[in-house]
This record gives structure tokens, sequence and C-alpha cells, in this order.
């Protein structure tokens, strides 16, 4: 029997995911010292940016997009109610890494 995906779960934590990933690409931009557009101006500190807000902000990211994965199946309820295991990293996820000379996978 084929699952059904939730697209209402999938949206909104690819949603949260990506404003995270553009709020902390804003700080990095402003780190860098360009000039941010209005709107962007009292949106966040350049000086505050340091490792921890990059943590912080990478967790927050991973979070939404493992949720998404490990709840792609599930409804709201069933998805908050195994809140802490849908939030985990998929281990099979490892053999979706691409192939680079990074990792040493890259094929000659």
């Amino acid at each position: 029997m084929k699952k059904t995906l939730n697209l209402d779960l999938l949206r909104f934590h690819v949603t949260e995911a990506k404003q995270e990933l553009e709020s902390l690409l804003l700080e990095i931009r402003l780190a860098q010292g360009e000039k941010p557009a209005e709107a962007e101006a009292a949106f966040c500190d350049p000086r505050e940016f340091r490792e921890g807000r990059l943590a912080a902000s990478l967790g927050h990211a991973y979070h939404h997009l493992n949720f998404a994965w490990n709840g792609r199946n599930k409804t709201m309820a069933e998805a908050d109610a195994q809140f802490s295991r849908n939030e985990k990293f998929p281990r099979h996820f490892v053999r979706y890494r691409p192939r680079t000379a990074l990792n040493g996978r890259q094929k000659a």
C-alpha cells in the first residue's frame, strides 16, 4: 500500500527551514559588510553573528527538514505525538550524499 504524503506538514516544515536559511544568509551577508536593504536593516545585528548563532540557526533548519522527512506520511497529530523521533536526522540519508572529491566517493 502506497503511503500518502502529508502536504500540509511538508509545506509547513520546508517553509520554516527556508525562512531560517534565508535569515542565516542575510546575517552572513551583513557580517561580511554588505549593506542591508531598507526592509532588512532592523532585521538582525551582524555583530551578534558568531558560531553559536550559526549552530542555532542550522540546528533549527535541520529540525524542520528532518521533521518534514520523518513525518511525511503522518497526520499532524501523529507527527506531533512522535516529536523526538521525527526531529532526528534520518540514518539512511547517508547513502544520498553527493559523490565529491571531498568525501572520497567521486568517480574518476
